[in-house]
């Protein structure tokens, strides 16, 4: 994504208060972000590269998930054409101080060329408890993402047999992405308050890519 003219790669960003850019390039894989879980998106522009250290010089994006909130429980399933199909549940609630909300997802699709289809399997969990002193609160996301690359097609190819992938019906890319966050929000008074988080991320990622003959 774009932010200020810079073209991904500086913009810093963060999933409760974790951030997500890649170390050696500044790169985000924001499909791995759990979208069910998403409460808000906070966007500081400007170059906040002081604040938040290199490759902010565009601005901060800010994902915060959802807390549990009313009691509730809810399903969905959906299915259309080139075997696409979507499940997924989520569940909250709040009592006596304490909140909790979980989601989980999962995608699946055949694609609309060879090599085309994948899945993604997104979990997305947070716990949190209101104290005298502040706010504690703990979440946890995962991702699993298996894509075919089918490849680029000329022109001729393309009039032939838009479905086809005659030189990339190997490659494939794969990412596993995993977010913790433990956060304490003390609650300060009207002229000042205070934050502390650890955070923890890992990422693997493969691409298997034969390229054309």
């Amino acid at each position: 994504f774009d932010l200020r003219g810079f073209a991904g790669s500086g913009s810093a960003v963060y999933l409760d208060d974790v951030r997500l850019n890649d170390p050696r390039n500044n790169a985000v894989s924001l499909e791995t972000v759990p979208i069910d879980a998403v409460e808000r998106v906070e966007i500081v522009r400007g170059s906040a590269a002081a604040v938040a250290g290199a490759g902010a010089e565009a601005g901060i994006v800010r994902i915060v998930t959802r807390r549990g909130t009313e009691p509730a429980l809810s399903f969905v399933a959906a299915s259309g054409s080139e075997g696409r199909t979507r499940w997924g549940a989520e569940a909250g609630g709040r009592a006596a101080g304490f909140d909790a909300f979980a989601s989980v997802s999962y995608d699946d699709t055949d694609g609309f060329r060879e090599n085309a289809g994948g899945r993604s399997t997104r979990l997305a969990a947070s716990a949190g408890r209101e104290l005298a002193a502040g706010r504690l609160e703990l979440s946890l996301a995962s991702t699993d993402q298996r894509w075919g690359n089918p490849g680029a097609l000329t022109l001729d190819e393309w009039e032939s047999d838009p479905s086809a992938a005659p030189y990339n019906r190997l490659d494939r890319s794969s990412t596993d992405a995993r977010v913790a966050a433990l956060r304490w929000r003390g609650a300060g008074t009207e002229k000042f308050s205070y934050a502390a988080s650890l955070g923890f991320r890992d990422a693997a990622s493969e691409v298997l890519s034969t390229g054309r003959a």
